[in-house]
Formats: structure tokens, sequence, C-alpha cells
């Protein structure tokens, strides 16, 4: 599944409402109308909170109760070599990523490429 990302300043905003919302609860500070006034300034919830489920979703074992990666992502991510269609990607001891064809011809890329490259992987996998 695919879905914009929140700005970090949404989502820094979004974590500020909660910390808020939590303390109010807790302390009862404000009268109902201007804890109303402040619910209707309330940053937007549900981008923030769906992308967590998303990424949840997609993402973490379903077997763990933290957030701990899916079993295949966790040996993608451990990993030094992954194969994607005819490709494959290596991270050399030295620290530079290579990718190479079925027949050994291979290029040095940098992180973007290695980036756009895993995207292609996931695309084709998952």
């Amino acid at each position: 599944m695919k879905m914009a990302k929140a700005p970090r300043g949404e989502w820094e905003r979004v974590m500020k409402f909660a910390q808020e919302l939590e303390h109010e609860i807790k302390y009862r500070e404000k009268t109902n109308e201007q804890l109303g006034a402040w619910v209707r300034k309330a940053p937007p919830l549900f981008r923030v909170i769906f992308g967590y489920q998303v990424l949840v979703d997609n993402c973490c074992d379903p077997n763990e109760d933290i957030l701990e990666f899916k079993p295949e992502l966790r040996a993608i991510a451990e990993s030094k070599s992954i194969e994607c269609g005819k490709y494959s990607i290596k991270r050399h001891q030295n620290g530079h990523l290579w990718i190479s064809n079925e027949i050994g011809e291979g290029m040095q890329v940098n992180d973007e490429l290695f980036e756009k490259a895993l995207h292609a992987f996931f695309q084709e996998h998952f």
C-alpha cells in the first residue's frame, strides 16, 4: 500500500497535541468552552495515525508486541547482498555499494541509487 508521508512538522504537532490531550485528561485545566476551541484547532490526526498503521501492517512482525521488522525485512536489512530480478546489490566491506547484472557487469552506486533499487525490490516482492 502506498500513502503520502506526513511532513515532520505535522507529526510533531500531532505528538504535541497528544501530550497536551493526555495532560488535559489527567488534570482537567480547561473549561468545556476552552477545550472545545482547543480541539477545533487540533492538527490533522488521520494521516499520522493511519500512516503508523500502514507501516505496522506492512513492515512489522505480527507475532511481536514491539515494533520489530518482519523477518523477511530484517533479513534484507542485515544482508550484505540483495537479489532484485536480474540485478544483485551488494555492500562491500569498504562500505561502497555495487549493483551488477546477471552477467557480472556492474557499477558502484551512491546511496540514492541504492534507495531506488531497494524501492524497486520492494515493489516487485511485497
